[in-house]
């Protein structure tokens, strides 16, 4: 049997309250591993590696280009993370 993960796309989509890939792209740039808070590290990256062109082997790209893949049981996790965001209290309202 496979196993299938979320890309960023996916993630957004799963989420109680969905968001856009963009969303995701940007929390993950805003909040990277060292953070005060972290989003959740993917499961699997696709796609990151490179041919030696000399050998003809697989390298490991190392600068993860490849594309992210969470599996949807951390969807209650990711959820955790996002109620936990700073800020969440919405758009500051204009003044009277």
């Amino acid at each position: 049997m496979k196993t299938r993960y979320l890309d960023m796309a996916g993630v957004g989509r799963a989420l109680a309250s969905p968001v856009s890939r963009h969303a995701v792209v940007k929390w993950r740039e805003r909040y990277p591993q060292g953070s005060e808070h972290p989003f959740p590290e993917p499961d699997v990256i696709t796609g990151a590696w490179d041919v030696d062109p000399d050998t003809g082997e697989l390298v490991d790209d190392q600068d993860e280009r490849g594309v992210p893949g969470w599996n949807a049981e951390r969807l209650p996790e990711i959820e955790a993370w996002r109620a936990r965001l700073p800020g969440r209290t919405g758009r500051p309202r204009k003044s009277d």
